[in-house]
């Protein structure tokens, strides 16, 4: 009887001790990784933030152009704006609300590169023409969704390129 004891007690053993070696990983799936796709549901007042945004992401080198700023600090800048964008752009995309305004701001962040794009790759001709379809783009955006209210970005640069004018105006 104590044999058969022993011999179950070994057993026993047996079945823990291997039962604490087994491996806790999970077998690997032959499926590729599950992706979430995050909607957004943003207001109108959500997608205004955006909007200024965006503006400020261009009105931050053409105010840097207007204090003379260097070439070399102006790329540096455009490409980090840029960068910018392309992650507000991706929030929109992922919006599920007021769709007119989302692809307005969308093509909005289109032209608000190519004035990065101009400026990043120095080109004048290009910078003059982008900088014009940007603001009127903005104009029409602050006019058709936000009651005319434009970026603070936008207004302050108007406001002092106004009044610098008008000093050297009257300077002359």
């Amino acid at each position: 009887m104590r044999k058969i004891n022993l011999w179950l007690v070994v057993l026993a053993m047996l079945c823990l001790g291997l039962s604490g070696c087994q491996s806790t990983n999970k077998p690997k799936s032959n499926t590729a990784p599950s992706t979430t796709i995050k909607s957004n549901k943003y207001s109108t007042q959500d997608l205004q933030k955006r909007y200024d945004r965006i503006c400020d992401q261009v009105m931050q080198p053409i105010t840097a152009i207007y204090y003379s700023a260097t070439t070399a600090e102006l790329q540096k800048q455009a490409k980090t704006n840029l960068a910018k964008l392309d992650a507000i752009n991706l929030e929109l995309q992922n919006n599920t609300t007021t769709p007119e305004l989302t692809q307005a701001l969308q093509h909005y962040v289109t032209t608000a590169k190519s004035v990065l794009t101009a400026i990043n790759k120095n080109d004048g001709k290009t910078y003059s023409t982008a900088t014009k379809a940007f603001s009127t783009e903005t104009s029409s955006i602050a006019g058709k969704y936000f009651q005319n209210q434009m970026p603070t970005s936008m207004t302050k640069y108007i406001k002092q390129t106004a009044k610098s004018s008008t000093t050297s105006s009257s300077a002359q």
